[in-house]
């Protein structure tokens, strides 16, 4: 059963923002990342304090959301993967948000994941 049709439903899905590294370099004041800026299409959802309360981390992470949409999403990846960055960042309602936890549905059409509003926001 292919579900892109439900994440890409006008009455349901909106347009967002994703900011992925490409990578960054050393400078005087740290790492320094460099961005691609994405333009995204799916349904965002806030969890609800009982979904939150089940995060892998087993720790309340307030502000978090919930992303189904056609196009993959990243968590941080290190030097092992082949393409080490840094997570992606969501732009949505103003907030910036950093992808945790990503699911791999594209056999169903979509992928599914989590981001918490990034401290500061």
């Amino acid at each position: 059963m292919n579900l892109a049709d439900v994440c890409n439903d006008p009455l349901e899905a909106e347009p967002f923002v994703v900011q992925r590294s490409q990578g960054g370099a050393w400078d005087n004041s740290g790492w320094a990342d460099k961005y691609q800026t994405l333009n995204y299409y799916g349904q965002i959802t806030i969890d609800t304090p009982k979904t939150v309360d089940n995060d892998p981390s087993a720790t309340r992470i307030h502000a978090t959301i919930t992303i189904n949409c056609e196009l993959p999403l990243y968590v941080t990846r290190g030097s092992g993967t082949g393409s080490p960055a840094t997570c992606d960042l969501v732009m949505w309602h103003s907030e910036l948000y950093e992808v945790i936890e990503t699911h791999d549905y594209s056999s169903r059409g979509f992928w599914q994941a989590k981001a918490t509003r990034m401290a500061g926001n």
